[in-house]
């Protein structure tokens, strides 16, 4: 029960930093509309995005190991991501929503260190499955988001609803404070803790240059920052077509956005729990396949 215990509160934490993400997109169209946002200038949040997620991942992950106070790191990563949302509804233009994203990226990369290091180190001999529930709660969080604030945004701004929204990531990060502390005090003998996991910078490089010189880890790098691209471009352009040119209402792009996002709710903890079973290279090309059936079918119809 403890793997789904911690790994379902450590995967709501990162729902919550996709809650974050899934959020802004959505409201997107609205603050294009309302600033007079060009395409461009609405792209580029997703550039601004990725550059700053790429900047605070080189970053957070030696501080990560090099300090080992990974839940400390998780809950960070919250608090950031939750006043840059809030932020982004009081932000006066263009300038300051690019501030904002700049924040919303770190946040993302921030999590993901911390978060799955966590997991992995405390769940060796289950790794796929408990890493299949902090993925679960990634799609919940992607999920979610549009839907909940859908029939928010008919009542109220976008600025108030940015500013609501920025609250679930708070209550997250103090959940992950209380529980996950007292849980790893309760298991200091037999679990592996803080201070056990950390590195000294001098490992860390090594182990740095190690996987610098690992091909497969490279290759699958580039394949996932291609399909992380495509995603990406989904994310951003998507909502801005639903309004735009389906007319849709902010309920229904609720609707149709977690009908794109609720098939990873199930898919995650099938994937993790069959790559315990026969590897992860299946799961991973199967997962590639798909997605580059989906593409090809969508360009078709």
């Amino acid at each position: 029960m403890k793997v789904y215990t911690v790994g379902g509160l450590v995967g709501l934490g990162h729902g919550a930093t996709h809650w974050i993400i899934g959020a802004f997109y959505f409201l997107l169209p609205f603050i294009a509309d309302d600033l007079n946002l060009s395409y461009i200038e609405a792209g580029a949040f997703a550039t601004i995005f990725q550059i700053a997620s790429f900047s605070a991942n080189i970053i957070s992950g030696p501080v990560v190991d090099m300090t080992g106070r990974r839940v400390l790191w998780q809950a960070a990563s919250l608090l950031i991501g939750t006043a840059a949302l809030f932020f982004v509804s009081e932000a006066a233009g263009y300038i300051g929503l690019v501030i904002a994203m700049v924040f919303i990226g770190a946040t993302n990369n921030l999590w993901h260190p911390a978060a799955i290091s966590y997991l992995s180190n405390r769940f060796r001999d289950q790794r796929g499955l408990v890493l299949s529930l902090h993925a679960l709660g990634a799609n919940i969080g992607d999920a979610v988001a549009p839907l909940l604030l859908g029939p928010v945004l008919l009542i109220i701004t976008w600025r108030e609803t940015a500013a609501w929204a920025s609250l679930p990531p708070v209550i997250v990060a103090i959940a992950l404070i209380l529980f996950l502390k007292r849980s790893q005090k309760q298991e200091a003998k037999s679990a592996i803790t803080s201070k056990e996991s950390k590195v000294s910078g001098s490992d860390y490089i090594d182990g740095l240059k190690a996987l610098l010189k690992n091909k497969l880890v490279l290759i699958l790098c580039v394949m996932s920052g291609f399909r992380n691209m495509a995603q990406q471009g989904l994310l951003v352009f998507l909502p801005l077509y639903l309004l735009n040119d389906m007319q849709l209402s902010p309920e229904m792009m609720g609707v149709a956005l977690f009908a794109f996002q609720g098939a990873g709710i199930l898919a995650a903890p099938i994937a993790g729990g069959w790559s315990d079973k026969v590897g992860r290279r299946p799961v991973v090309m199967s997962g590639f396949g798909v997605d580059h059936g989906d593409f090809i079918g969508s360009d078709i119809t």
